[in-house]
């Protein structure tokens, strides 16, 4: 297995050539105008996740600034579910006015496709058009305080010791930290079962504290306030970067080479055939938001990372992640998750 291979599920991704932009271009926005004025009604941004974690605030926040940049309201709408399908096959089945637009992570718009094509209407970055990168989280497998595991090397052994008996919870079955902890798992020779919450980290971390699993690999930032309180510690994380916020050494700080998988990158993306004005005011609002100081600041406080890609890099991107997703669903696979 080529781990590196999936580096795409973070920040960096190779390009696809002039003739795929040119493709790209024609086909994710149309030709002509909407309204000269637009936006002039509020705008409706999806969340294929629930309430609690990381992505409802970020969504939260990139909506608020979005809307300032637009001089509108943004309404966040959460439709969990599906790994991303259900939110995705809302917002692709609705009239491309600019008014319904998501932000969602690159596996929900790459790897779902794969796993659920009799069942989702979309298959990749031609059936969308990419607004812009937003941000990306490193993901840590993290424990109860209580658990009397210490480090990464406590909860390798212990696993060692009883294969396939400890329980690890994922935000869903085709994430990053899915990804994340089947790399861990390979490269650790341990076995153990992941669990997916497809209501995201919010539903694992509850049922880590309440002892229905024994870890989660998750969003750092999405259990900021429980790694600083106390109820839970982090034995590692994804990436090459520290994480500042809470205590955590990168897996690769310890012996494992994960820095290119694990992270969650997301985007922001809406139906097919914008008119032109339409897009260029959404993008043109976008990236005055991802490259703001604001929310630069917002970033830093809460510990993300921004990733501050416009349409056509982010797209690149995305292209790049669903070159690599079987080799995605291939790993998850191999690590046990019942994909089907």
């Amino acid at each position: 297995m080529n781990l590196k291979k999936l580096s795409t599920w973070r920040t960096a991704a190779a390009a696809v050539g002039v003739l795929g932009l040119a493709l790209s271009a024609c086909s994710t926005t149309a030709s002509g105008s909407g309204e000269d004025d637009f936006p002039t009604e509020d705008i409706q941004l999806y969340l294929g996740y629930d309430t609690g974690g990381s992505a409802d605030p970020l969504a939260r926040e990139y909506g608020r600034l979005l809307g300032e940049e637009l001089g509108v309201n943004v309404t966040i709408q959460n439709r969990p579910g599906g790994s991303g399908a259900v939110a995705t096959t809302e917002v692709l089945g609705r009239d491309p006015d600019g008014y319904t637009i998501a932000v969602a992570p690159a596996s929900q718009l790459t790897m779902t496709p794969i796993l659920s094509s009799d069942a989702v209407s979309y298959s990749g970055p031609d059936d969308w058009t990419t607004l812009g990168g937003i941000l990306e989280q490193q993901n840590g497998l993290m424990v109860r305080t209580d658990s009397g595991w210490a480090s990464l090397e406590d909860f390798i052994a212990a696993a060692k010791a009883a294969p396939g008996q400890l329980s690890v919870g994922v935000s869903s079955a085709t994430g990053a930290n899915a990804m994340g902890m089947a790399s861990l798992m390979e490269v650790a020779g341990i076995d153990v079962k992941l669990v997916p919450f497809e209501g995201g980290a919010g539903e694992a971390a509850a049922a880590l504290l309440g002892g229905h699993i024994d870890a989660m690999n998750g969003t750092l930032t999405g259990q900021l306030g429980m790694l600083q309180s106390g109820d839970l510690i982090s034995l590692g994380h994804s990436g090459d970067l520290p994480y500042e916020p809470a205590e955590s050494l990168t897996f690769d700080e310890q012996g494992y080479d994960l820095t290119s998988l694990g992270e969650t990158t997301y985007y922001a993306y809406a139906p097919n055939d914008l008119p032109e004005d339409v897009f260029t005011a959404l993008t043109d609002a976008h990236q005055a938001v991802v490259t703001g100081d604001e929310f630069a600041e917002w970033l830093d406080t809460n510990g993300y990372v921004g990733h501050a890609t416009t349409a056509d890099e982010a797209e690149d991107e995305l292209r790049q992640a669903a070159e690599d997703a079987q080799e995605g669903v291939d790993l998850l696979t191999n690590a046990g998750l019942d994909l089907g």
